[in-house]
């Protein structure tokens, strides 16, 4: 059952990818029904990381969904915040925010190489939820991996 659940979401996630890649917009009709999934997946099947995922998933989408309140929807599209809370919900803590972290990582080093070779300036948006779900679908690879590097630090 976890198989087919990853690869669901890994299929989505790269149909989010190109939307968001072509459109900027994160469609409602792939994160809405993808959250119900994932609470009931947690819910049914790691039912002893249910806490930590929902927990995870409410504050990964909530600094979102404050950035996206605060800035009237300048820096970040609330998209991006529900994106957030499907990934706390299926990578829970602490991949979910290590999923983040990378994800600011790369599209800033994507920015800087896109101003540098003179395809972009300062003011030129990005579509974060591509970044966001790549590298939310390489951490899903190999989360096993990374969650023995994580367990050797704690």
């Amino acid at each position: 059952m976890e198989g087919f659940y990853y690869s669901l979401i890994i299929v989505s996630f790269v149909a989010l990818i190109l939307f968001d890649y072509l459109y900027f917009l994160i469609p409602d009709k792939i994160i809405l029904p993808l959250i119900l999934v994932s609470v009931l997946f947690n819910y049914f099947f790691r039912s002893s990381e249910f806490v930590s995922s929902l927990l995870s998933a409410l504050v990964l989408g909530g600094i979102f969904a404050i950035m996206y309140l605060s800035s009237k929807g300048k820096w970040v599209g609330l998209g991006d915040a529900k994106l957030l809370f499907l990934i706390g919900l299926v990578l829970g803590y602490p991949l979910g925010f290590l999923t983040l972290m990378l994800s600011v990582w790369v599209a800033a080093l994507v920015g800087i190489g896109l101003m540098i070779l003179g395809k972009a300036n300062r003011k030129t948006a990005l579509p974060f939820g591509s970044f966001l779900a790549g590298v939310s679908i390489l951490i899903i690879i190999f989360q096993n991996e990374l969650q023995k590097i994580i367990n050797g630090f704690i």
